[in-house]
């Protein structure tokens, strides 16, 4: 996986330990979806040999008694069938493990910025003076008897509600929340696109079983695809998700050093190193 092992190695100011525990989360969802689709593949390449000795075995030991010699007919059948399951999702490139890590980085990516927000607002009531907030509506009493990591977790969902955020599609779904607080940015249309397919991949293989829909060929007509055809999500498709969604919380983590009057370095470094990665990937 393409993540450099250096954009882990600093605190970043305001919130740092959430952005660390992103980024070694992301890292994880990769790495642990490449080692698996290497073990199939390394399994998938000696079964034949492995799969006769031990078929091999299991039947001199269990063919002493009829019972016996039943239970390692069915094992034996157990292993050719789960041979051939295996081998399907190793001729579709694994795509269905990358498909489950590709879900993972999106939820990973709802609960950082969640996380964000919850943090900022607990520590900087000044964000309570936004519009949005100021027109939730909640009971008094019930606003009174809540503790107060709720009160602000109610405040953010409501907001969220209000801007129908999780019905947006790309990056708007985190910018225009974002914005309701004045923590939004600028973003390249690189990062815009990609996100358009992240979200729009996410939603295909959640809600669709990973067929191609109107409404993902609408939202990326670039990729070519075609209605009713199964997505193949690849390790170069991941490999980019992973990258652009650690470059945008970096880059959100950039809005709240400025905001709160941080020196930039390290995470500009950790910005133009994560860059300078997509440019080699992608050339």
């Amino acid at each position: 996986m393409h993540i450099p092992d250096t954009i882990e190695a600093h605190r970043y100011g305001p919130q740092g330990g959430l952005l660390e525990e992103f980024l070694r989360s992301v890292r994880d969802i990769g790495r642990f979806a490449s080692i698996t689709a290497e073990a199939i593949d390394h399994w998938a390449t000696s079964r034949p040999r492995l799969l006769e000795r031990s078929n091999s075995i299991l039947l001199r030991l269990q063919s002493h008694t009829p019972e016996g010699a039943v239970q390692g007919a069915a094992k034996i059948e157990q292993s050719k069938e789960d041979a051939a399951f295996l081998e399907r999702h190793r001729s579709n490139g694994y795509s269905t493990i990358f498909s489950n890590a590709l879900v993972s980085i999106w939820s990973a990516l709802e609960s950082h910025i969640d996380d964000i927000l919850l943090s900022l607002v607990a520590t900087d009531k000044t964000l309570l003076a936004a519009d949005l907030i100021q027109k939730v509506k909640i009971p008094l009493a019930l606003y009174e008897t809540m503790p107060a990591g709720e009160r602000i977790a109610f405040l953010i969902d409501s907001i969220q509600r209000d801007l129908n955020s999780r019905f947006k599609r790309g990056v708007s779904q985190f910018e225009c929340i974002f914005d309701a607080f004045g923590l939004s940015g600028s973003l390249d249309d690189d990062l815009r696109r990609t996100f358009m397919e992240f979200s729009g991949l996410r939603n295909a293989i959640v809600h669709r079983r990973a067929i191609v829909d109107k409404r993902l060929i609408e939202s990326c007509p670039w990729l070519g695809l075609t209605i009713g055809t199964e997505l193949r999500i690849t390790i170069a498709i991941l490999n980019k998700i992973m990258l652009y969604s650690c470059l945008y919380a970096l880059l959100v983590q950039e809005r709240i050093v400025r905001r709160y009057g941080q020196a930039m370095p390290p995470i500009s470094d950790a910005i133009a190193e994560i860059r300078s990665t997509i440019l080699l990937l992608e050339s």
